[in-house]
């Protein structure tokens, strides 16, 4: 998204996404993304109380790619975004789903993804997601071996970022200005300077009260490397879809 016409930030699930738009907001920044139906819905939302978390989440945020958001904004502005560790942020998105489908009333498939295992989730292979077609049918796949069976394409929006490798957003674009998850104060002075307005990232979005059985141990790190390593650490020519 376009921030005050100063800069772009490119969200990632489950890195600070929440937080910086929900912050842009109450800092009365102008905000702007590549998909104007996603401003008209971000300008229908209720804002009048963002201290109570449901409306927060009742706020929709867009994860926009680095290729799509430069096509319609250009190259001129800085591009910035949030780096977290790769399977901390995995396991994160994971977790976030379930609190999600709970959030929503599907409460079969979000207690059926509390019990998913390192070994019932990374199952697939890299070949396997290589375009979106490819991911849906992961998924179906996935959702049948977890034995939920009703599978409906309001799914997708939500689940299958799972699978999707994180350089779809960023297409490792070596112009993006980095921050780490764990250093946001960098970011809050970035913005602070940049916009000429004193910044300060407030923090929602976290799923930790919905825990699934995937667990980050050796077991994990290497079954995730052999599917995204080709995709995360491989720059192409063309944009990953």
């Amino acid at each position: 998204m376009l921030i005050d016409n100063k800069f772009i930030y490119l969200s990632i699930p489950r890195c600070a996404s929440t937080a910086f738009l929900i912050s842009c907001i109450r800092s009365k920044f102008k905000i702007k993304h590549a998909d104007s139906t996603s401003d008209k819905m971000l300008d229908n939302a209720n804002l009048s109380d963002l201290t109570k978390i449901e409306t927060v989440y009742q706020i929709n945020h867009f994860h926009e790619t680095i290729t799509s958001l430069k096509k319609i904004f250009g190259d001129e502005y800085d591009v910035i975004s949030v780096k977290r560790n790769k399977y901390e942020r995995f396991i994160s998105y994971f977790n976030h789903c379930i609190g999600e489908l709970k959030r929503n009333g599907n409460l079969e498939l979000s207690n059926k993804l509390l019990e998913v295992t390192n070994d019932d989730m990374l199952f697939y292979k890299t070949n396997n997601l290589i375009n979106r077609t490819s991911k849906i049918e992961i998924l179906k796949i996935f959702l049948k071996n977890i034995e939920y069976h009703k599978y409906d394409e309001n799914l997708n929006s939500l689940l299958l970022p799972i699978f999707t490798p994180i350089s779809v957003y960023h297409n490792n674009d070596p112009k993006i200005i980095w921050f780490e998850f764990d250093e946001l104060n960098k970011l809050e002075e970035w913005v602070s300077k940049k916009t000429e307005k004193d910044f300060k990232l407030e923090v929602f979005g976290s799923s930790k009260e919905y825990k699934s059985k995937i667990i980050l141990n050796d077991n994990f790190i290497r079954k995730y490397d052999e599917i995204y390593d080709y995709y995360d650490n491989f720059k192409k020519n063309k944009t990953l879809i």
